[in-house]
């Protein structure tokens, strides 16, 4: 379809080009963070696997200074969920099977019942905070492809800077028509686009004042037209934060049902986060193991997903969803293994974009539900 190189590739139409997925648009290794503070010596930490360890890491993501937080070998029992709300801040153990963080509640325990933490919440949640200020209108249609965008003040963009670029649907449906490629009749799938907004998460190159125009990091993946009121924003964006070389760890409660899961969940990005990742990292008895919303330029790479407790019969479903994507652009997954079947062990949704799944492998992957469980993992 596009050449045997690529060479008939068309950056206008529907294939967007998805290398820019994972941490920094996938141009940057992700980086080996200094370590500042250290979460025994520094915040009196117990990880003997008995002492509620709670107050100390509350303490320390929000005292340690830029850098990674050393979370030395233990098993450290929290009772409430970690918030992250600041950038350049990196949890580091010394191994998945060395350092554990045992959660002992849900969401449901902490904040009681809500339908929603089946797919969202998380006992380490990262998400910035704020309301979108906003900046300039588009002041002239551009084609998907392109790169530049006219404005009416490019005064208030910066090079650099991170901005939302946000489409309104008109009265006739012309963009949920666009976004379905004129395959869809409106209404007819109402999860692709439930707000009748199309909003795009984007980098700025170059800001050229004189001629009204500002350059974007990548090329846009969907028309702008004057009809849609396009519109640019300066989300409360949060950065460079990671979850690395560490366990995470829930009771053996066994698995709920379907949309009912309490919100055993291990990893929640969201709310305008981006260059963020999660590396070698294990996931044991969780409902959803990593949520990504509203988020962009993530990499989660050597990821393992487990579970002991008793799965729901008769679907072998030993959690909910597994890695999940939504509302978000360019997010990389790589090298994951599920040791036990998960509902939905990838996924994306709505307003995703441009997010790959590479090199994963283990049981499930199957929606036969008379398969059951298959003990046989091979790892790529």
């Amino acid at each position: 379809l596009w050449g045997a190189d690529g060479d008939q590739w068309d950056p206008r139409g529907r294939l967007p080009d998805f290398s820019y997925a994972g941490y920094q648009g996938g141009e940057k290794a992700i980086p080996d963070v200094a370590a500042v503070r250290d979460m025994k010596r520094d915040f009196g930490a117990k990880g003997d696997g008995r002492t509620d360890d709670t107050a100390a890491f509350l303490r320390a993501i929000q005292e340690a200074p830029d850098g990674a937080l050393f979370i030395p070998r233990g098993r450290y029992v929290i009772q409430r969920d970690l918030r992250i709300e600041r950038s350049r801040l990196v949890l580091r153990g010394e191994g998945p099977d060395k350092t554990v963080l045992y959660f002992t509640k849900s969401l449901t325990d902490l904040y009681g019942p809500n339908r929603e933490w089946s797919w969202t919440g998380g006992m380490i949640d990262v998400g910035a905070w704020g309301k979108d200020w906003f900046l300039t209108t588009v002041s002239a249609p551009a084609k998907r492809g392109d790169r530049m965008l006219k404005v009416s003040v490019p005064s208030r963009v910066q090079p650099g800077m991170m901005i939302v670029l946000r489409l309104t649907d008109d009265a006739q449906h012309t963009l949920w028509n666009h976004a379905h490629n004129e395959q869809a009749a409106y209404p007819q799938i109402t999860t692709c686009m439930p707000m009748n907004a199309l909003d795009w998460m984007v980098q700025v190159d170059a800001v050229d004042v004189e001629s009204k125009t500002i350059t974007l990091h990548q090329p846009l993946r969907a028309d702008v037209r004057p009809d849609w009121s396009p519109t640019i924003y300066r989300p409360p964006y949060i950065d460079e934060i990671g979850i690395e070389q560490l366990g995470i760890e829930f009771p053996p409660v066994p698995y709920s049902e379907h949309n009912q899961e309490p919100g055993y969940n291990a990893i929640y990005f969201r709310n305008y986060v981006g260059n963020r990742w999660v590396r070698n990292v294990s996931i044991f008895n969780a409902d959803s193991a990593i949520h990504v919303t509203g988020s962009k330029w993530i990499t989660v790479t050597g990821i393992t997903i487990d579970a002991n407790r008793p799965p729901r019969q008769p679907g072998f479903w030993y959690g909910h969803h597994g890695l999940h994507s939504e509302s978000s652009e360019d997010i990389l997954f790589e090298y994951f293994i599920f040791k036990k079947n998960f509902q939905h062990e990838l996924g994306v949704e709505h307003q995703n974009s441009g997010s790959v799944f590479h090199r994963g492998d283990g049981t499930g992957f199957s929606n036969d539900l008379r398969a059951g469980p298959n003990p046989a993992i091979v790892a790529d």
